[in-house]
């Protein structure tokens, strides 16, 4: 759960250059000193960078006292910018095995990330309780997308039984059928549907 509002966070990123390569007795800024290899940090900015689109899907969408940023005309507008954000976050994680990231990363939980973040954003909210037929799609795409992210997760026994991943299953499994009954076209055929369920 984000807890504490983005406004109130200064610290930068940590460098991704590899620890072994920083001497803290070196008056030296590292902020743009980049390896010959990616490292593992990278890893960990990519997840910070998501938390931080999440954040403010949640604070915008789901915060019921909280307001659109001042330098949006309206909801769709702030919409877009996110849905593009989160776009070229998930086009441009440089690293897409563990072999490259120096680290043994199952990189499915960028794709996990990258389905949730579509489902909060095109989802039903306190502030968008009525969705298209475009939403629809993207709700669809995205819990199926999610579910079969867990079922990954599961085949190769990396799942975790955490509350977050079985609200967030519960979450993408309620949103996959509310997609299907609501949508005014076949979303999905019927062997299909039942191998996702």
């Amino acid at each position: 759960p984000f807890g504490i509002p983005e406004e109130s966070i200064s610290t930068k990123f940590p460098v991704e250059l590899d620890d072994c390569l920083i001497n803290p007795n070196e008056e030296h800024d590292f902020t743009n000193t980049s390896n010959s290899l990616p490292t593992y940090k990278i890893i960990s900015t990519n997840f910070f960078r998501i938390r931080r689109l999440q954040a403010e899907v949640l604070q915008v969408l789901y915060f019921t006292s909280s307001l659109l940023p001042r330098f949006y005309t309206n909801l769709n507008d702030w919409k877009s910018n996110i849905d593009n954000r989160l776009e070229n976050w998930f086009k441009t994680i440089p690293l897409k095995t563990s072999r490259k990231s120096n680290c043994d990363f199952n990189f499915e939980f960028f794709k996990l990330n990258y389905y949730h973040t579509k489902l909060l954003l095109f989802g039903i909210t306190p502030k968008n309780n009525k969705v298209d037929n475009k939403a629809i799609k993207i709700i669809f795409e995205s819990s199926k997308g999610m579910i079969m992210c867990y079922a990954e997760f599961f085949k190769s026994k990396t799942i975790n039984y955490t509350w977050a991943a079985v609200h967030n299953l519960f979450m993408a499994g309620t949103s996959f059928f509310y997609s299907i009954f609501h949508s005014n076209e076949k979303l999905i055929e019927s062997q299909e549907f039942e191998e996702t369920i």
